[in-house]
């Protein structure tokens, strides 16, 4: 082991310890995990699950594990987090406090028992979201605390993504795909000005995920998805781009 040049026996060891223990990466990419992120109105949710049954095709059911982190549904904790974030006059600290939980409460329950037993989890929304809601709002201070839950590992328990899918639609396309909605949600950019900035903040919250100090390798993927009016053939173009995805995943560990 090397060592600073001097006495170690004084402060000046401290202070190396001290400093390499900053630089280390406090997270792990892990291979077997699968996160699919991008604005509202893209249809993350069709393209998630239709991975996840490509998986499951050359894996085996018994495999895939279909996950959501920030939907607070899924587990008893995030369940409980989920009736609690639907109370009316709830405060907008609590109601961050409560979605931070929730990630966290999905990587607990969910996502890393899976992992541990040898699973592939694909992830519809992940810690990204947190991100992107804080810049939408404008809010630098719940940004700032978010990014640093994630850098620590606090959120995600120093798990991160082996495989990253990033999701882009075009402005236009994305409004017409939320007017369009069956189930609303009063989230939902309502306009077309709140779109773009929803799209702006989409790409600086990867930029800053990117950027995060990791173990490991991370496989980042980037998709444009566009909108086709026509049942038949959305269906045909869905499944051509799960193809694609499929084949970009690097999953070389997974037969382990």
């Amino acid at each position: 082991m090397n060592f600073p040049e001097g006495n170690h026996n004084n402060k000046g060891f401290f202070e190396y310890k001290e400093s390499v223990e900053k630089e280390r990466p406090l997270l792990t990419a892990e291979p077997r995990l699968i996160t699919i992120d991008g604005v509202d109105g893209l249809g993350k949710s069709t393209i998630a699950k239709k991975l996840a049954n490509k998986l499951c095709e050359r894996f085996g059911e018994e495999k895939i594990i279909l996950a959501s982190a920030t939907k607070l549904i899924g587990s008893p904790k995030q369940d409980k987090l989920g009736v609690w974030a639907k109370r009316e006059n709830i405060s907008h600290s609590r109601l961050e406090t409560i979605y931070i939980a929730g990630v966290n409460r999905a990587y607990e329950e969910v996502i890393i028992p899976a992992l541990k037993d040898g699973k592939i989890v694909v992830v519809d929304r992940s810690e990204v979201d947190l991100l992107r809601y804080a810049l939408w709002r404008n809010d630098e201070d719940s940004f700032k605390k978010r990014l640093k839950y994630i850098k620590d590992g606090t959120v995600t328990h120093h798990f991160l993504a082996g495989n990253r899918i990033f999701l882009e639609s075009n402005a236009n396309d994305v409004i017409k795909n939320l007017t369009n909605r069956e189930h609303k949600s009063s989230s939902d950019p309502q306009s077309l000005e709140e779109v773009e900035a929803n799209i702006n903040a989409q790409k600086e919250a990867e930029k800053q995920m990117e950027l995060l100090p990791y173990q490991g390798k991370v496989n980042v993927t980037r998709e444009e998805i566009m909108r086709v009016e026509n049942e038949s053939l959305r269906e045909i173009y869905l499944n051509e781009v799960v193809e694609k995805l499929f084949n970009s995943l690097d999953l070389s560990d997974a037969d382990r």
